[in-house]
């Protein structure tokens, strides 16, 4: 599994870790109808860095051996936060939160990468005065 959310190239990456991390999201969920967000997103967390898929990213659990497995750590988090938030906001749909963590993931690995090229265009445009 490809841990980078973009394609890196290979267009046959689109989307992966994004609908593994979801579908993990929405199981989680579904199968704690009753429980509440925190622990529901408590487990998200433990589910997604505990993902068989990723198992090779981690010298033992949650301890990364490089890059890959900090990226997990960090999408774990992510998920978990979106739950939360999705929770909180009333999603009850499975697909939906799959949808939604998906959606949070992509703008967790964005935002900062637009909010960089943002700052550099703008320093370029202010040195010309």
């Amino acid at each position: 599994v490809d841990v980078d959310p973009t394609t890196n190239g290979n267009t046959a990456n689109a989307g992966q870790v994004t609908t593994i991390i979801g579908t993990i999201a929405a199981g989680v969920m579904a199968s704690e109808p009753t429980a509440s967000s925190t622990k529901i997103a408590a487990d998200v967390q433990t589910a997604v860095a505990s993902y068989p898929a990723f198992s090779g990213y981690f010298a033992a659990p949650g301890v990364p051996n490089g890059p890959q497995g900090v990226s997990v750590l960090a999408y774990a988090s992510v998920a978990s936060q979106a739950v939360t938030y999705f929770l909180a906001q009333g999603v009850t749909s499975p697909v939906a939160m799959a949808t939604d963590v998906g959606e949070a993931l992509i703008q967790n690995y964005h935002f900062p990468l637009t909010q960089s090229a943002c700052e550099v265009a703008a320093q370029g445009f202010f040195a010309h005065f």
